[in-house]
């Protein structure tokens, strides 16, 4: 069974997800974090959740306000902290639809950001899941290929594409000025709960030294980094989106059966 909600954020902003499971009783729950200039129908968040919820889970997907979803907003007004205040509404509404007390968390790129800055804290999460994630989101903007810092200062905003979307959004600096302000580093090291990091052959060696870093920042001993043969930052191929899939529920069986 597959139902749309409706919730609203402390801005009075209209949260939009999906709630999905094929159990006669709702599975443990998984919610699912897309990343920036991600969106809960992106084929690696969506396929995901269903194969999660064809496995016994409860998942649950929605679109961050101020970003190219279907929720309230514009990317322009797009901050890490929006993204946090949305994902604990979420996660406030999923625990009470399910009736669960403790739930995984799967973030992609900035949405593993999102999901350990928040692990970090609620011992609520019985385990993490983080493909591609952001570690030093200073470093990403600054380097990021696409984004001309200095004209992004100056003006503040600059206009990025959406390959999803195939189309153009305005960014607004304070997402890079508000975003770096989190204390990556020490959030991971205080996660306490069973954490596994996914990405693939094809991301840049740059973010694979990220990766590499933040897994030897983790202090759990239940770790794990699985590699995808082939794969690039964001899963477009049905192949890759099924190894991810099989390696997230691999997972998940571990800390919930």
């Amino acid at each position: 069974m597959k139902k749309t909600f409706t919730v609203k954020n402390k801005r009075h902003q209209k949260i939009v997800g999906v709630i999905e499971w094929y159990s006669k009783t709702k599975g443990p729950l998984v919610i699912l974090c897309h990343g920036f200039k991600g969106f809960m129908d992106q084929l690696q968040v969506k396929e995901v959740a269903k194969y999660l919820a064809k496995a016994g889970y409860t998942t649950v997907r929605f679109d961050a306000t101020n970003s190219i979803g279907k929720s309230d907003g514009r990317l322009l007004d797009f901050t890490t902290g929006s993204y946090l205040n949305d994902l604990k509404r979420v996660i406030a509404y999923s625990l009470k639809q399910t009736k669960q007390k403790q739930y995984a968390l799967i973030g992609y790129s900035l949405g593993a950001m999102i999901s350990y800055l928040i692990a970090n804290k609620d011992k609520r999460v019985k385990c993490l899941i983080l493909q591609g994630p952001v570690y030093n989101l200073k470093y990403a903007l600054h380097n990021k290929k696409e984004y001309n810092f200095s004209q992004w200062q100056r003006g503040g905003w600059i206009t990025v594409h959406s390959n999803s979307k195939n189309r153009d959004y305005k960014v607004g600096f304070n997402y890079y000025q508000e975003g770096i302000k989190y204390n990556t580093k020490r959030a991971v090291k205080q996660v306490s709960c069973p954490t596994a990091i996914i990405y693939g052959t094809k991301e840049g060696n740059d973010k694979k030294k990220l990766f590499n870093q933040l897994y030897r920042g983790l202090k759990v001993r239940q770790k794990k980094k699985f590699v995808i043969p082939g794969a690039p930052h964001t899963l477009r191929k049905a192949k890759h989106v099924k190894q991810a899939a099989d390696l997230a529920i691999s997972w998940l069986n571990k800390y919930f059966n």
